[in-house]
C-alpha cells in the first residue's frame, strides 16, 4: 500500500491534512457560513510542521484579517465590484503585510476578498461571516496541530 513506505510522522501529516480541512468544512456548514469550502483551504494553509509555526501563521492570518477584510470590502465597494479592486487592494494591503510581517495573512485575505466580488456583498454581516470562516479554518488547524509526532520516528 502507498502508506507502507511512509514514516509515522509522514502518515500523521497525511491524515492531518485529510481530516482537518474536512472538519473545518463540517463546522462551516453547521454554522451556515458562505463559501464553506474555503474553510478547508484556510485550514490547509494554516497547517504547519510545528505547533509554534502553526500558532504563528494562525496569529498572522487573524491579525491581517482584522483589517484586511475591512480594507478589501471598502476597496471593492468603491470600485463597484470590479475585479480591478483586487489590484488596488493588493497594492495597498501587500506592502502593509510585508511591513508588519503578516504575509501569511495576505494570501488568506485575497481568497476572502474574492468572496466579496463573487457575492457582490460587503455588508457588515457578510464581512463577519468571512471572518468566522477564517476563524473556523485557523482553529481547526491549531487543534489538529496540537499533536505533532517526532520527525525522528
Amino acid at each position: 500500500m502507498i502508506f507502507d513506505r511512509l514514516s509515522t510522522y509522514d502518515k500523521h501529516k497525511v491524515f492531518k491534512n485529510m481530516l482537518a480541512p474536512y472538519t473545518a468544512v463540517l463546522i462551516a456548514q453547521y454554522f451556515s457560513l458562505g463559501y464553506q469550502y474555503s474553510a478547508a483551504t484556510i485550514c490547509i494553509l494554516s497547517l504547519e510542521s510545528t505547533r509554534k509555526a502553526s500558532l504563528r501563521s494562525s496569529f498572522e492570518r487573524v491579525l491581517a484579517a482584522s483589517f484586511g477584510l475591512i480594507l478589501s470590502a471598502t476597496t471593492i465597494k468603491i470600485f463597484q465590484f470590479n475585479p480591478i479592486s483586487l489590484v488596488v487592494f493588493t497594492a495597498i494591503f501587500m506592502p502593509l503585510c510585508i511591513r508588519f510581517n503578516l504575509m501569511q495573512g495576505f494570501f488568506t485575505n485575497i481568497v476572502l476578498a474574492t468572496h466579496f466580488l463573487l457575492n457582490k456583498d460587503v455588508s457588515v454581516m457578510f464581512v463577519f461571516d468571512q471572518y468566522l470562516l477564517l476563524l473556523v479554518g485557523v482553529i481547526c488547524a491549531i487543534i489538529f496541530n496540537l499533536y505533532m509526532p517526532s520527525q525522528n520516528n
